[in-house]
């Protein structure tokens, strides 16, 4: 008979004792202890994977399948929205904004073309009384050249030519007026000519500035002297005459009554003659006396003044040294009110006129001077740069740009902006008063040339209103509604139309629901 044991651990009859005990019901030594719990652990780890594979797959499948809702949404095109803009009412102005420069009313450079230096030799550079920054008075010298003086006279008109006793003109009467302006008086000459009052107060002058005049005549009044001579001769010569004429009438009132006069009148007569022609020659060699002293005296040399059109000027530059020999440009100096000089381009110029408003910015002290366009040029130059910095001008081919437009400052510019580049806004056209104001892409154009603005009411309703346009600049237009009332600041004008897309990742259109 057989007997039937339970196995240890409680294992079903017959079983044998669990793997990691013996018999006995210990552990078995020299086998691993954790096999059927990893076999657990890989079969929960089978079932997440697939269960990851399937919810990828879910979410693929939904990102391709799409309702035909939704198909039809993404087909179509995306929803329009427009873009305004809010009506203004304010003066509306065209500007034309370039670069200028500050230079004064007038600049000039002071190149002497003197005579021959000392010996005939080469004009030299021998005194030089400025410096440049230093300011100008009239009649002080600003350089000698070989010794003589190159001073500064008040007046507009250039010298361009030797001012000579007798000499006439504007030339004159400027002369005229700077002398006496400095206290020399030129009695009582004429205005225009260089008589014997503005020889005297030339020589004054040269006296009071350290030198002596340049003679008019270059025989040092050897012609007025023999012209002194030979009236003094005729002079003479009418007095012997007319002693002789009283002699012969004195022989000829001696004769007796009855006796032959014949001879004695014929000796009056001839001593008649002798004095006439004798008056005749005194009155044509003092005639020749006053031309020659009329041209004898000093002389003002166009190489010795530089005429300034206001004081106090300034000096510039200064070009050369003691004893250098004179160049091209010994000094340049400037005098008058600080203007500013600036170039526009070919479009710009028409848009131009003269008197028209405009302001100039300069930031070497950020301060706005409101301005005035005095001067538009009608053919393009260009500035540019001479050795030593000054603007000078240069003729371009028709159709270059750069034309030169001058703006008078309404108050005077610090000197400290001379020669500085400043921002220039000149106001090329305005509409005056206050206006309906709307950028230019509002107003559209009809078949018959009418213009309208689209307006957009608040719940977006939108409406045209008909207008006609007063003027234009900086992208806006100033218009004005044909119907009274129909266009008023702040309302919205439509400007553009945009689209708007769905939202991102939402595969559907706003405000439509994907389902689910």
């Amino acid at each position: 008979m057989t007997t039937e044991h339970s196995a240890p651990g409680g294992g079903p009859p017959g079983a044998g004792p669990p793997g990691d005990v013996d018999t006995a019901g210990l552990p078995r030594k020299g086998r691993h202890s954790g096999t059927a719990p990893r076999r657990s652990r890989r079969a929960l780890m089978g079932v997440v994977a697939t269960a990851t594979l399937f919810s990828a797959a879910g979410v693929g499948a939904g990102m391709w399948i799409k309702s035909p809702a939704q198909r039809a949404a993404d087909a179509a095109a995306p929803e329009e929205s427009v873009l305004t803009r809010p009506v203004e009412k304010r003066v509306l102005t065209s500007d034309v904004v370039t670069r200028g420069r500050v230079v004064a009313g007038q600049t000039v450079t002071i190149a002497p073309q003197a005579g021959p230096g000392a010996e005939g030799g080469a004009p030299v550079v021998s005194r030089l009384p400025k410096k440049a920054g230093e300011a100008i008075r009239p009649g002080e010298v600003l350089v000698e050249i070989s010794g003589r003086p190159v001073f500064a006279l008040e007046g507009r008109v250039p010298a361009y030519r030797d001012l000579k006793p007798g000499a006439r003109g504007q030339d004159v009467r400027q002369l005229q007026t700077a002398l006496r302006k400095l206290g020399f008086a030129t009695g009582s000459d004429e205005r225009d000519v260089f008589g014997a009052g503005t020889k005297k107060a030339l020589r004054d002058f040269y006296a009071s500035i350290g030198y002596e005049p340049s003679p008019a005549t270059d025989d040092d009044g050897a012609a007025a002297e023999a012209a002194a001579a030979t009236a003094l001769t005729a002079s003479r010569a009418v007095e012997d005459a007319q002693t002789a004429l009283s002699d012969a009438y004195y022989a000829l009132g001696k004769i007796p009554e009855g006796t032959d006069r014949t001879e004695a009148a014929n000796a009056v007569k001839a001593a008649r003659r002798t004095l006439e022609r004798a008056i005749d020659d005194r009155r044509t060699a003092r005639a020749a006396l006053a031309e020659a002293r009329a041209a004898d005296g000093p002389k003002l040399p166009a190489s010795e003044v530089v005429y300034l059109n206001g004081f106090p000027a300034r000096v510039d530059s200064v070009g050369a040294r003691v004893g250098s020999p004179v160049g091209d440009s010994v000094m340049t100096v400037s005098a008058g009110a600080l203007v500013v000089h600036a170039y526009v381009n070919a479009l710009q110029v028409k848009l131009l006129k003269d008197g028209r408003p405009a302001e100039i910015y300069a930031e070497l002290d950020r301060k706005k001077t409101a301005a005035r366009l005095v001067s538009v040029a009608t053919t393009p130059t260009t500035a540019r740069r001479d050795e030593g910095g000054e603007e000078q001008q240069q003729q371009q081919p028709a159709g270059g740009e750069g034309y030169l437009v001058v703006l008078h400052p309404g108050t005077p510019l610090a000197a400290n902006l001379s020669g500085q580049d400043v921002r220039v806004t000149v106001q090329a056209a305005s509409t005056g008063a206050a206006e309906l104001v709307v950028p230019v892409t509002a107003v559209t154009a009809g078949r018959q040339g009418t213009l309208h603005v689209t307006v957009v009411a608040p719940e977006g309703r939108q409406r045209r209103v008909g207008v006609r346009e007063l003027a234009g600049g900086g992208g806006y237009v100033a218009v004005a509604p044909l119907e009274a009332g129909a266009l008023n600041p702040g309302d919205q004008v439509v400007t553009g139309v945009t689209t708007r897309e769905p939202a991102a990742g939402s595969g559907t259109p706003e405000g439509e629901v994907n389902p689910s």
